[in-house]
């Protein structure tokens, strides 16, 4: 009986062998052309086939996923060092694909492409990939701005959202590039806002500023119109944005006089002003 476990459990470990020595072999292969380096694979002809992005400082060359041929080729600028773009700077928000997109709705995606201009600096051009055409050609910050693409306006169409630090720009897929809709946010982003104010005994103070780091500490003191300081709060960083408690109260305890008082904000890195009225 043991003798006949024995030789079963010896087969079957010679059939587990035989199997997992197979070697496994790819459905389709791809060579990558000599003086090009791999982007990624995308639909981009919508053809539900992975399509091959390779680049070279000169061009973009697009192959077919199913006939491995040249489908689609995007010149580019070697002396702005353009490539193809993906959000990975903006952290984890995006997947790479998320911004390989038929904007145009012209049944094939459009690239971005970013540069550096040594007259016009940091840029970013949505081009599409079968035609060519620039649809955006726009200043864009790789360390700040925030590049999305989706319907944005409801109308069932993609548009390209740019984020900045002081406004939003809305480039409709529907029309040109020309359409541009700037929402300023200076106010929220990059500015102190105070709450209530005018405000009689308690305010909170918060401060939205782009760059501060997480951790670090910030301080917003309080002064009078005589320039005296009134009283002085700390408070750490969290998602770039100090929440501070003012009590209308100086450093002695002792509830201030109505009147106009100067907020100012500061970190090891930035500064910021403000005004809080106490007593209307």
């Amino acid at each position: 009986m043991i003798k006949h476990i024995l030789s079963t459990l010896i087969i079957i470990l010679a059939i587990v062998s035989i199997t997992s020595a197979k070697e496994l072999k790819p459905k389709r292969t791809f060579k990558v052309p000599d003086g090009y380096s791999v982007v990624g694979t995308f639909d981009i002809n919508l053809d539900k086939v992975r399509d091959y992005i390779v680049q070279a400082p000169s061009k973009v060359l697009i192959y077919n996923g199913v006939t491995n041929n040249v489908q689609y080729t995007i010149l580019l600028d070697s002396t702005a060092d353009e490539s193809v773009y993906f959000d990975n700077i903006n952290t984890n928000r995006l997947t790479r694909s998320d911004l390989i997109r038929d904007v145009n709705a012209n049944g094939v995606c459009e690239i971005p492409i970013r540069g550096l201009s040594n007259q016009t600096g940091e840029y970013l051009r949505l081009v599409d990939a079968q035609t060519g055409e620039k649809l955006i050609d726009t200043r864009f910050s790789f360390n700040t701005d925030n590049l999305y693409i989706y319907d944005a306006d409801g109308n069932d169409t993609l548009d390209v959202v740019i984020e900045r630090l002081d406004s939003v720009l809305i480039f409709s897929g529907s029309l040109r590039p020309t359409s541009i809709e700037s929402l300023p946010f200076q106010t929220f982003l990059a500015h102190l806002s105070t709450f209530p104010n005018p405000t009689r005994e308690f305010s909170t103070i918060v401060w939205k500023q782009f760059g501060m780091k997480d951790g670090e500490e910030a301080m917003v003191v309080i002064i009078d119109m005589q320039g005296r300081e009134i009283e002085r709060i700390t408070s750490p960083i969290q998602s770039q944005t100090a929440e501070f408690k003012w009590n209308g109260r100086n450093k002695a305890n002792t509830k201030v006089p109505d009147g106009v008082y100067l907020v100012k904000a500061t970190t090891s890195t930035a500064t910021s002003e403000g005004k809080i009225i106490v007593g209307q």
